[in-house]
C-alpha cells in the first residue's frame, strides 16, 4: 500500500495500554494480534481505541479538493470534505492541505456534524477571507463535539474591498463538548470566536478554547460598543478558557 503525507502535517496514531501490578510467570504478556502460545491469531482481534477523545486521527477525511494556493476559492471544496465527513462512518477527522485557502463568507461553510477539522499548524494552514466579500462569518458550527485544531483563521482585515464585519468561528445553535485550539487568529473584523445571541434556554457547555493565538482582532466600532471580542461568549456552562495569547486586539474575553 503506498502513503502519502502532506508536508508539515504530523498524525499521531496513539494506542492505549494496560498494566497490571503483578504478571504471573505462567500467563506472560503477548503482542497484539497473538494467541495464548504465541502464534498469530486467525480469530479477530479487539483494536485499542483513542483514551483520550480527539488525539489520535482514526477515520481521516482528506480535504484533496482544497488547492489553498492563494488565490482560488476553495470555499465549496471544504464544504464538500465536510459533508463528506459526515456520512463517512462517524468520528472523522477532516484534513486541510498546507497553504493559504481562500474562503467566501458568502458560501456558509457550516461544520454539521460531530468531527475534527485540521490543518498542518496553525502556522502551515490558513483560512483567509477572500477579498472583496461581505461579512457574516468563516466557519459556523451547527454540531455537538467537534473539534478545530492547528490551523490559523485570517479575516483580511483591511484587505481590498473588506470592510463589512465578519466572525472567524460562530456557533449557530446550542452546542456541547466544543474544543478550539492550537490555533492562530488574526485581522478579524469582527469576533474569533463567538455564540449565539443570549436568549431562554440558550447555551453553549463544556467547550474548550486553549492554547490559541489572537491578533489584530476587531473594528474599532465593534469595540468600542463592546460587541466584539478574541472570545465573545454568551451563557456559558462548563466554559475552559486556557493558555490563550491576545495581541493587539479590542478585547480578549466577554462573556
Amino acid at each position: 500500500m503506498k502513503a502519502s503525507v502532506w508536508p508539515g502535517l504530523l498524525a499521531f496514531l496513539c494506542l492505549s495500554t494496560a498494566t497490571s501490578a503483578q504478571i504471573p510467570s505462567a500467563a506472560p504478556a503477548h503482542r497484539l494480534g497473538e494467541d495464548s502460545a504465541g502464534r498469530l491469531s486467525r480469530v479477530p482481534q479487539a483494536v485499542p481505541t483513542c483514551s483520550v477523545r480527539r488525539t489520535c486521527i482514526t477515520n481521516p477525511v482528506f480535504a484533496t479538493g482544497m488547492k489553498c494556493d492563494g488565490v482560488s476559492d476553495d470555499s465549496s471544496a471544504l464544504q464538500s470534505s465536510l459533508n463528506a465527513a459526515q456520512t463517512s462512518g462517524g468520528n472523522a477527522t477532516v484534513i486541510m492541505p498546507p497553504g493559504t485557502c481562500v474562503v467566501d463568507p458568502a458560501a456558509n461553510i457550516t461544520i454539521g456534524s460531530s468531527l475534527w477539522l485540521q490543518g498542518s499548524g496553525r502556522n502551515g494552514t490558513t483560512l483567509k477571507r477572500k477579498d472583496s466579500s461581505a461579512g457574516g462569518f468563516i466557519l459556523k458550527i451547527a454540531a455537538d463535539g467537534v473539534t478545530l485544531s492547528d490551523f490559523s483563521i485570517d479575516g483580511n482585515k483591511g484587505g481590498p474591498g473588506v470592510a463589512a464585519g465578519a466572525d472567524s468561528i460562530t456557533a449557530a445553535a446550542p452546542s456541547d463538548q466544543v474544543t478550539i485550539q492550537r490555533m492562530r487568529f488574526l485581522n478579524s473584523t469582527g469576533s474569533d470566536i463567538t455564540s449565539p445571541a443570549a436568549a431562554n434556554g440558550v447555551y453553549v457547555s463544556n467547550w474548550l478554547i486553549s492554547n490559541n493565538e489572537f491578533e489584530n482582532q476587531g473594528l474599532t466600532a465593534c469595540g468600542g460598543a463592546a460587541a466584539c471580542a478574541n472570545v465573545l461568549i454568551n451563557q456559558p456552562l462548563g466554559l475552559r478558557v486556557v493558555g490563550n495569547r491576545s495581541d493587539a486586539s479590542q478585547h480578549f474575553a466577554i462573556f
